[in-house]
């Protein structure tokens, strides 16, 4: 073979193997990774989308907060299914038990459930007697929804496990990360909602206003 020869052919690049982890870390320049699903079954994100842009990182965070929010909706539905609830029913028996009969559009926006769907779960709730039906006080062509004592004191039962439940779910995070999430999420939802960008007003107390219902 002669010397041309050899100088014309550089050695080619190689591949990582199979059982090898990447050299250089992953793509975005962050620590190695391995190659296999991680401790929760998730494969990391870099190993999904391995397109790295200036979209990426948003992209990234999207995929860890619906990992998260899905993970939070299947423990919490399954700790209420105890009682025999939904988050959707308890979250009823949450707003009504203010003392204020509801309508159900004003349910439905609380809730995140649309009319047709809160129906049918105001039928189940009443025939279990923890809601009433009637109609409004001003407005007789409008039917209202309040807390019966048996739903009033189901509540109470739950509260008493639920709460404590969900700080322990939240345990890993500090005091002072906990107001921080809130805050985040919180300009998630406002993008979401309206479009625009907000900046928390912190209350008193130096803690970002949380806007969701009492638990």
């Amino acid at each position: 073979m002669s010397e041309a020869t050899t100088a014309a052919e550089p050695p080619k690049a190689r591949g990582p193997r199979s059982d090898e982890a990447p050299e250089a870390g992953g793509p975005s320049g962050g620590p190695i990774q391995s190659e296999t699903q991680d401790q929760r079954g998730a494969w990391p994100i870099w190993k999904v989308e391995q397109v790295r842009d200036s979209y990426q990182p948003s992209i990234d965070a999207y995929v860890v907060l619906r990992r998260a929010a899905d993970a939070v909706a299947r423990y919490v539905e399954s700790e209420l299914g105890e009682w025999g609830m939904t988050t959707a029913q308890y979250g009823v028996l949450l707003h009504l038990s203010r003392g204020e009969p509801l309508s159900l559009t004003d349910l439905s926006g609380r809730i995140f459930r649309s009319n047709s769907t809160l129906t049918s779960l105001i039928d189940r709730m009443e025939r279990d007697g923890l809601v009433n039906r009637a109609a409004h006080a001003n407005d007789r062509r409008v039917t209202t929804v309040e807390l019966t004592a048996r739903g009033g004191e189901l509540l109470s039962e739950i509260r008493a496990h639920h709460r404590p439940f969900l700080a322990d779910m939240m345990a890993c995070l500090s005091p002072e990360e906990l107001p921080l999430l809130s805050e985040l999420l919180g300009k998630i939802e406002q993008k979401i909602d309206t479009g625009d960008c907000y900046q928390a007003e912190a209350s008193p107390t130096g803690v970002a206003t949380n806007r969701s219902g009492r638990l």
